[in-house]
């Protein structure tokens, strides 16, 4: 049997090539809570409705990967897999990972303009979505509707700096019990860190804010050592 020669147009495998680099390089991923498409991160109209099930997507993706999302509050809780009402449940960032919020997102004329204050994109550890707001935040440690909040919103443990976190309001993390550990001896469950907890990582956060997080400890905000 004779070998059949194929030959290639030198244009069409140039014009694959570029398709196939789009596809893996600088890929974006798209989260907006109103999505009502095929929820799969490739556009705002098929944006995924939970940042979790965008990460997972980011985790298992060539790298660099960029996540955009749009306006509104989103939860450790919800995703595929996850339990709702864990209080366990935390955003954890990834090397090559830039997670950008402030996005207009869909209902608006152009869902890729960003601004921060504007269309302001929340991490929230309300999960039940009763927290009462206080006057005074000493008065944080005594309301009850925080009980059964995240203990820590997000993790930035182990990441680099190619971990992003940029334009993100941080709230409503709660850790109640009064903790002995010791960052100089490990062990343990974290004191702190109620907003964003770091052990061992150098994330990079840009232009984020840090607002009703509440523990007993040290580091309601954001705890970082080691």
């Amino acid at each position: 049997m004779r070998n059949k020669r194929i030959v290639i147009n030198p244009v069409i495998f140039l014009l694959i090539l570029i398709i196939a680099c789009t596809s893996f390089a600088n890929q974006v991923i798209y989260v907006d809570d109103n999505a009502i498409g095929l929820n799969d991160g490739s556009s705002w109209e098929n944006a995924y409705t939970y940042i979790q099930d965008a990460l997972y997507d980011a985790e298992n993706c060539e790298k660099p990967v960029e996540i955009r999302v749009a306006q509104g509050t989103y939860k450790p809780d919800q995703g595929i897999g996850i339990t709702p009402g864990d209080r366990d449940a935390a955003f954890q960032l990834i090397n090559g990972v830039t997670l950008k919020g402030g996005f207009a997102g869909l209902g608006e004329s152009d869902p890729n303009v960003r601004d921060i204050e504007l269309y302001e994109t929340i991490l929230s550890g309300d999960l039940n979505g009763d927290d009462v707001d206080v006057n005074d935040p000493y008065d944080l440690f005594k309301e009850s509707t925080r009980f059964e909040n995240s203990a820590i919103v997000i993790k930035g443990s182990g990441a680099d700096m190619t971990a992003v976190l940029d334009g993100f309001t941080i709230s409503g993390g709660a850790i109640w019990v009064i903790s002995t550990f010791d960052p100089r001896r490990g062990g343990g469950s974290p004191p702190g860190g109620t907003g964003m907890y770091i052990n061992s990582g150098n994330p990079t956060l840009i232009d984020c804010t840090f607002i009703d997080n509440v523990t007993g400890n040290v580091g309601g905000g954001l705890l970082v050592y080691n």
